[in-house]
């Protein structure tokens, strides 16, 4: 039998999805801004620790359910684990692709540059934030309480040492 489910990973997964949804809200805000173009100081470094976060904090919340999370369920011998799993992790590639299409602009406007169109910008940040709800609903509803009711060899002081160790091996400065 496996050993005890690491319930502060879990806490600390929710706690992520929390702050996803609290910066996803201070982005929608920041975006209908009449003039987003134009942003004040303020906003542009609210956009700024936005962006930090999801470039980040948002990764590498990524990498702990790939981990941790996502091969309980793909170790478990149940088809739809398993194909949860799958759908989880072809999400985590349509967020980061995604991202990759929002981040520049978001940066484009930290620097006031003019080229970013809002149209496309919101267009942009409408589906990352609808990937994002949908993602965390499946995780949220099926996927962690899955994962914590496997027989499963969880080893909670190695998977926090892995965690905290990746996350201060990070690069100084993403995307700046």
């Amino acid at each position: 039998m496996g050993s005890l489910v690491p319930l502060e990973m879990f806490e600390f997964l929710d706690d992520t999805h929390r702050a996803i949804q609290e910066q996803l809200q201070a982005l929608r805000i920041l975006l209908l801004s009449p003039d987003v173009s134009n942003l004040s100081k303020a906003q542009k470094d609210e956009l700024q620790a936005i962006y930090t976060f999801f470039a980040e904090d948002a990764h590498q919340h990524h990498l702990d359910e790939e981990k941790h999370v996502f091969p309980a369920l793909l170790n478990s011998q149940q088809a739809d684990l398993t194909h949860l799993a799958k759908v989880l992790r072809q999400d985590h590639g349509w967020l980061e692709e995604n991202w990759i299409e929002l981040a520049p602009q978001l940066q484009a406007l930290v620097h006031a540059n003019a080229w970013v169109d809002p149209v496309e910008l919101q267009h942009a940040f409408d589906v990352f934030e609808a990937l994002y709800a949908e993602h965390m609903t499946l995780e949220e509803s099926i996927a962690f309480p899955k994962a914590k009711q496997l027989d499963q060899d969880w080893d909670p002081l190695t998977i926090g040492r892995e965690m905290a160790n990746r996350r201060m091996l990070k690069p100084a400065a993403i995307g700046q």
